[in-house]
């Protein structure tokens, strides 16, 4: 029965690459060495000249699932004959390649929705750096002599406009600052700070800044009322802007205040005046 699920069955001939297993690798020290116990004088150790992250993850792939294909085998070692016969042509790119970012991990992180603002910019830049580089290369593909290496460089596509697109969008200060969690996300687009491109945006922000104002001075008539003149706002989890007050001064609590949680020193408060400004933000 098993045997008829045919979409998990391909020809011998189709598959691409060597399948070696756990044990195999182990025993020809492809990716750790027996004498170290790690990946110090394995055959991953002795190949690996990579200048980034990215790269060396490709390189043990490659090592791990050898070629079976004669032309596909011959076509990679022209490849690394010729940037090893001429070494000048590639330091351009060799150079680019030291100063990036792990790009393969950035792009996961964007796509699992864990990429931070400041991430983001990083590989905005990291790209940009890629696409002009490339377009230099692009240039002198046409004389190199492996085929291999012309399709690589010369049908690399020109992303230029669309990478600088989005560096345009962001506001690169706030990004750069935007490291964890507390940041203001509205301030990561540059468009936000612009009246012209987003006017309404423009003008909720402000109508936000004039609840915070408003916020600051009610924060101060409490200070002055319970005589804490060192009173902040505190927020436990999601619920912001709570009036702590010690419970030796609960009796001074106003009666329209809605306590939300406390301690068992403190009691939380918010007072008919946050409520309604919290609503208007």
């Amino acid at each position: 029965h098993v045997l008829r699920f045919t979409g998990n069955m391909w020809r011998f001939s189709s598959r691409s690459h060597m399948l070696l297993d756990a044990q195999v690798l182990a025993n020809l020290e492809v990716m750790t060495s027996e004498a170290t116990g790690g990946e110090t004088y394995s055959l991953v150790w002795l190949l690996k000249a990579t200048k980034t992250a990215f790269g060396a993850r490709l390189l043990k792939h490659w090592i791990a699932h050898p070629l079976l294909s004669k032309e596909r085998i011959q076509d990679r070692h022209d490849a690394v004959e010729e940037l090893t016969d001429s070494p000048a042509a590639a330091e351009p790119i060799a150079a680019l390649l030291k100063g990036l970012p792990d790009l393969e991990r950035a792009v996961a992180r964007i796509h699992y929705g864990k990429c931070a603002p400041n991430e983001l910019l990083a590989l905005l830049q990291a790209l940009n750096k890629v696409s002009s580089v490339a377009k230099e290369a692009a240039e002198m593909a046409s004389s190199l002599s492996s085929s291999l290496l012309r399709s690589l460089i010369g049908d690399m596509p020109d992303l230029s406009d669309v990478i600088h697109a989005f560096l345009d969008e962001i506001n690169h200060k706030a990004a750069q600052e935007a490291k964890g969690a507390g940041y203001d996300k509205k301030e990561l687009l540059a468009g936000f700070t612009s009246s012209g491109e987003y006017p309404q945006i423009v003008e909720l922000k402000e109508k936000v800044k004039e609840v915070d104002e408003e916020m600051r001075g009610h924060l101060y008539d409490i200070r002055r009322m319970l005589r804490i003149p060192d009173l902040e706002y505190k927020s436990v989890l999601t619920t912001h802007h709570l009036i702590e007050i010690p419970n030796t001064k609960i009796a001074m609590v106003p009666k329209d205040w809605t306590k939300i949680n406390g301690t068992k020193t403190h009691a939380r408060f918010h007072t008919p005046t946050v409520l309604d400004l919290v609503q208007k933000k």
